[in-house]
């Protein structure tokens, strides 16, 4: 501690009778201990005001690189839809060819509802992707406000002790993973199996994800039996069917 001239000319104040004056050293002692606190707590508010412009820069930092992830994610899961439907119009142009032209038409017709079944799906995702930010976004929002809060709380205090016990107050960080949820596990992409019924009823949907319901599996594979006899048929040759017993009567 600097000691001034003023400190120095209390400490030589003396009595009449030479006897030094001892309520000087006393008040001088409290002014010492008044000015140590008063600095202590100014140098506390300013570290605190640094934190809180490092705490909010974070966490615009980390809501970017969230949301970041998001988009690429989403991107990636949009080229995914794309793969599939793209797969489903070839295998679709494929079995086409092979038919004659009441087949063509309904070719035309299963590629232009599978790509408005393909952009209600992508319009789908987005809405979703779109809340996920909505509520990133509001979380961090709420805990900008709860920061603020925090320390506009810290640097209203001027207790070094008080300053401390509100310290262990500070807000988190909310779990953007939580909010957002991992969509991506839940969704499925559905590939149209190739083939009509007889009756010209649509093939059923069935998930590329997984194996197909044995049920699926059994109407596509009498629709190609179909199909092959047809093409048989057209190239002018045999398809012989398996051997039936012969019914008597």
């Amino acid at each position: 501690m600097v000691t001034t001239k003023s400190d120095a000319s209390l400490d030589t104040l003396t009595s009449a009778s030479g006897d030094p004056v001892e309520g000087s050293h006393a008040d001088a002692g409290e002014d010492d201990v008044a000015t140590f606190l008063s600095k202590l707590a100014h140098a506390m508010q300013v570290a605190v005001g640094a934190e809180h412009v490092r705490t909010s820069q974070m966490a615009e930092q980390r809501r970017q690189t969230h949301i970041q992830g998001l988009v690429a994610r989403a991107a990636s899961e949009a080229d995914e839809f794309s793969e599939v439907a793209d797969r489903d119009i070839e295998g679709i142009d494929a079995w086409a060819e092979a038919e004659i032209a009441r087949l063509r038409g309904q070719r035309e017709a299963r590629i232009a509802a599978r790509r408005i079944e393909l952009q209600a799906r992508l319009d789908e995702h987005q809405s979703r992707l779109d809340r996920e930010v909505e509520l990133i976004n509001a979380a961090v929002s709420a805990h900008r406000a709860d920061v603020d809060r925090f320390f506009e709380g810290l640097q209203a205090e001027v207790d070094p002790l008080a300053i401390a016990r509100h310290a262990g107050a500070r807000p988190r960080f909310p779990t953007l993973d939580s909010l957002s949820g991992d969509q991506k596990a839940g969704s499925t992409v559905f590939a149209r199996v190739v083939g009509d019924a007889a009756d010209g009823t649509p093939a059923r949907m069935v998930g590329v994800m997984g194996p197909a319901p044995a049920e699926a599996q059994g109407e596509g594979s009498s629709s190609r039996l179909r199909a092959e006899r047809l093409i048989g048929t057209l190239l002018g040759r045999d398809t012989k069917e398996p051997d039936r017993p012969e019914s008597k009567g």
